[in-house]
């Protein structure tokens, strides 16, 4: 994807952000995720669909995120968790790591995963 693009999502972020009041010099780092839904039911959306929200993620990663880089992880009957995204990544993550959607919707595995373990909580 062309720099150009990835300069201008990040600009449009980083609005968003100032129209929040959100000051951009003292941004919390934090590990940024993101888990995708890869049942069948999401045919019609993937690639492109998915890929523009994801693009979104890997922004807001290069800004929130401890290393710049997003951590990323499918889910449908099973879990996949995949490489990282990075900046490069911009408009080419879902055709590059060859994930076909299928299946049925099993979100707590990749959730357990993310967030760690839930047991105790409601």
């Amino acid at each position: 994807m062309s720099t150009a693009f990835t300069l201008d999502l990040t600009k449009s972020f980083e609005l968003a952000l100032e129209k929040v009041s959100i000051d951009l010099d003292n941004i919390p780092e934090m590990a940024v995720k993101v888990a995708l839904d890869l049942s069948g039911s999401m045919s019609t959306l993937y690639p492109r669909w998915v890929q523009n929200a994801l693009d979104k993620f890997i922004i807001a990663a290069m800004k929130f995120d401890d290393d710049g880089a997003l951590q990323v992880g499918f889910f449908n009957n099973e879990m996949e968790i995949t490489r990282e995204a990075t900046e490069e990544d911009v408009g080419s993550y879902i055709n590059n790591v060859n994930v076909r959607p299928y299946g049925g919707t099993s979100f707590f595995p990749i959730l357990k995963e993310f967030v760690g373990n839930t047991e105790g909580s409601k």
